[in-house]
C-alpha cells in the first residue's frame, strides 16, 4: 500500500502509521470487523425513526409557539442528543446491571434517547424561549417518543439469541404503563373541559400531549403483539459512481423485491477511498492492523455495507456543526512539538490520523476506532499526546475536562499531554476558563472567529471543507509534569503556529491570505454548497449587516 505524504489540504495522513498505538490493556485485544455492529435494513430503520422524531420535535415547537412569538433555541435538539449520548457513554463503562433500562436498551441503541426521565438540560435549553410549563409538556413528549421509538426499533431488530422475556412480566408492566398513561389522559381531560369558556389553550395542548402518548404506547403494544408474524427484509448495498467518477452512491437493496430504498448515501471518491483504506488496516478477519493478505481479500460488499451505515448513522445524528474537525494544518504543523496527536473526538471520515476516539465504536471499530473517550478504557490510558476538540455542548465539554484532569492527576501515568479545542465563551465558568486555571495548564491562545476555520462536519459530501467558526476559539495546552518535559510548548510558540495553521489560506489553495471568515455569509452559499437550506437562510446578520459574498468561496 504505497501512498504519497499528505499536505495541509488531504483529508488524513494515510502514511502516518500508529498501529502499535496500544496504550491501554482493552486495546492489546483489538475489535475487528466480526465484532463491527451493522444491519443495513436497521440502520435505515434508524434514520426514519430518527427523522420523525425531529418531525415530532418541529410539530412539537410549532404548536406551542403562539404563532412563531416563540421559537426554540437553536440546536436545542442537537444538544439533547449529546447530552443522551453522554449519558449513554458513561452508563454504559460503570460496571452497572442496565437490565433496568428496558431489559438493557441503554446499552445497545447508539442513538435514539432511551431515558425514562425528561433530560434536565432539554427543560432549561427550552425554557430560554418558552414558559417553563411548555418546556416540560414539549419535553416529557420527546422523551416518550424517542423511547417508545427505540424499544420499537430494538424488538425489531434485536438478534435472535436475545434473553427472552418473561411473558407474565411483560404483561404485567404493560399493564401498568397503560393505566399510567390513561389516567394521565383523564387528568388532561378532566382540566380541558374546566378551562371552557377561558382563552388559555394550555389545558388542550396537555390534553394533546396526553393522548398522543396514549396513542404512541397503543401503536408500540400492537407492534409488540404482532411482532412474531412481522419480518424484516433482507437488504443489500450497492455501489454506483458519478459520470465524472468524483462522487460515490451507495444505494439499500431490497433482496426480495429487487427495488431501491431511499434515502441513498454519497460521499466523494476520496473519503470513501480513505474508509476503504482504513478498513483494510483494522476491519480484517486477524485484526492487527497490518496490511497482511487477509485484510487485503476483504469482502467489497461487506465494505460497502458498513460504509452505508456508517454514512445513515451520521446522516441520523446530522448536526454537522458539532462534527468539525482541527484543520491539517494544526496537526501537521504541531507535529514538531507535539508529535501525533491522538483525536480524542473524531469519526472515520472526519479523523486525521488512522486511530482516534468515536463516538459510535460498535461500527467503527472496523475503521480504526480506539472506543470512545468516555469509556472506562480512557482510564486506562498510560502515556501518548492527544487532541481534544468535543462538540460544544456544555455537560459534554465539562465532562471532558474532569477526564482529562482525572488522567493528568494520576502520579502512576507516563507523560502525558492533551491539546483542548474549545469555544472560548467567557463569563469565567466555560470549560474554556477552566482548563485556562488548571494546575495543568503550560500554554494558551486565543483564536477570532473571523480568523480561522474547522474541518466541516459533512467535508465527505460538499465541496467547500472549511467552515467558518461561530466563537471564538481557545487552545489550551494541559500537560502533567512528564509531559511537559517531553513535549516542550510555550504560549508565544502556540499562538503562533495555530493562528497561522487554524486559517483558510493553510488549508486550502484557493484562500487568499488575511482574509477575513463570515459564518453568516458561509451559511448563505446554499445547502448544496454546505450551507443552510434557502428557507432557513436569515436575510441579515443579527446587528442589521447584510451578508457579503466571497468569489473565493467554492
Amino acid at each position: 500500500e504505497k501512498m504519497s505524504p499528505a499536505n495541509h489540504a488531504d483529508i488524513w495522513a494515510p502514511d502516518i502509521r500508529l498501529e502499535n498505538y496500544n496504550n491501554t490493556p482493552k486495546n492489546k485485544k483489538k475489535k475487528t470487523c466480526k465484532n463491527a455492529s451493522y444491519n443495513v435494513a436497521a440502520e435505515l430503520a434508524r434514520f426514519q425513526a430518527m427523522k420523525s422524531l425531529r418531525s415530532k420535535y418541529a410539530r412539537l415547537i410549532s404548536k406551542h409557539g403562539e404563532g412563531g412569538k416563540h421559537k426554540a433555541p437553536p440546536l436545542a435538539f442537537d444538544r439533547w442528543l449529546a447530552r443522551s449520548a453522554l449519558t449513554r457513554a458513561t452508563a454504559n463503562s460503570d460496571g452497572g446491571d442496565h437490565e433496568n433500562e428496558v431489559g438493557g436498551l441503554m446499552s445497545r441503541e447508539p442513538l435514539l434517547p432511551t431515558a425514562e426521565k425528561t433530560n434536565p438540560g432539554l427543560i432549561a435549553d427550552l425554557s430560554r424561549t418558552f414558559p417553563r410549563e411548555v418546556a416540560v409538556s414539549v419535553s416529557d413528549t420527546l422523551t416518550a417518543s424517542s423511547r417508545m421509538a427505540a424499544e420499537k426499533h430494538d424488538r425489531t431488530f434485536r438478534k435472535s439469541e436475545r434473553k427472552e422475556e418473561k411473558g407474565d412480566e411483560h404483561a404485567t408492566s404493560n399493564d401498568n404503563d397503560t393505566k399510567k398513561l390513561v389516567k394521565a389522559a383523564k387528568r388532561a381531560a378532566k382540566a380541558a373541559r374546566k378551562s371552557n369558556g377561558s382563552n388559555d389553550p394550555k389545558p388542550w395542548l396537555n390534553l394533546e400531549a396526553a393522548a398522543e402518548a396514549l396513542r404512541d404506547h397503543a401503536a408500540l403494544t400492537a407492534d409488540k403483539l404482532g411482532e412474531n408474524t412481522n419480518s424484516t427484509p433482507s437488504m443489500c448495498v450497492e455501489k454506483s459512481t458519478s459520470r465524472g467518477g468524483d462522487i460515490i452512491l451507495l444505494t439499500a437493496i431490497n433482496e426480495e423485491t429487487k427495488t431501491p430504498i431511499k434515502p441513498y448515501m454519497s460521499l466523494n471518491k476520496a473519503h470513501y477511498d480513505k474508509l476503504t483504506v482504513l478498513h483494510r488496516r483494522f476491519g480484517g478477519s486477524d485484526g492487527d492492523g497490518g496490511e497482511q493478505k487477509k485484510q487485503q481479500q476483504e469482502n467489497a460488499t461487506k465494505v460497502d455495507s458498513l460504509i452505508f451505515c456508517l454514512l445513515c448513522r451520521y446522516e441520523a445524528l446530522k448536526g454537522v456543526g458539532s462534527q468539525c474537525a482541527v484543520p491539517g494544518a494544526a496537526f501537521d504543523d504541531l507535529k514538531p512539538y507535539l508529535g501525533n496527536t491522538v483525536e480524542c473526538f473524531a469519526s472515520p471520515l472526519n479523523c486525521r490520523f488512522e486511530r482516534y476516539y468515536s463516538a459510535f465504536p460498535g461500527l467503527e471499530y472496523a475503521f480504526g476506532s480506539l472506543g470512545s473517550f468516555f469509556g472506562d478504557g480512557t482510564l486506562e490510558i498510560q502515556e501518548g499526546s492527544f487532541e481534544v476538540n468535543p462538540p460544544f455542548v456544555p455537560e459534554v465539554m465539562t465532562f471532558m475536562e474532569k477526564r482529562v484532569n482525572q488522567l493528568l492527576s494520576d502520579p502512576n501515568k507516563g507523560p502525558l499531554s492533551f491539546l483542548v479545542v474549545v469555544p472560548d465563551w467567557g463569563g469565567g465558568n466555560s470549560t474554556a476558563d477552566a482548563c485556562a486555571s488548571s494546575k495543568f495548564k503550560r500554554a494558551a491562545s486565543y483564536i477570532s472567529a473571523t480568523d480561522h476555520v474547522f474541518a466541516d462536519g459533512a467535508q465527505h459530501r460538499v465541496s467547500d471543507r472549511w467552515r467558518p467558526s461561530s466563537w471564538n476559539t481557545a487552545v489550551i495546552l494541559l500537560q502533567n509534569d512528564k509531559g511537559r518535559d517531553k513535549w516542550t510548548l510555550e504560549t508565544e510558540t502556540l499562538t503562533n503556529v495555530v493562528k497561522k495553521a487554524f486559517s483558510r489560506a493553510a488549508n486550502s489553495s484557493s484562500a487568499p491570505a488575511g482574509g477575513k471568515e463570515d459564518v453568516f455569509a458561509w451559511e448563505s452559499r446554499g445547502s448544496r454548497k454546505g450551507g443552510r437550506h434557502g428557507k432557513n437562510i436569515p436575510i441579515k446578520r443579527d446587528n442589521g449587516a447584510p451578508y457579503k459574498k466571497r468569489k473565493w468561496t467554492a
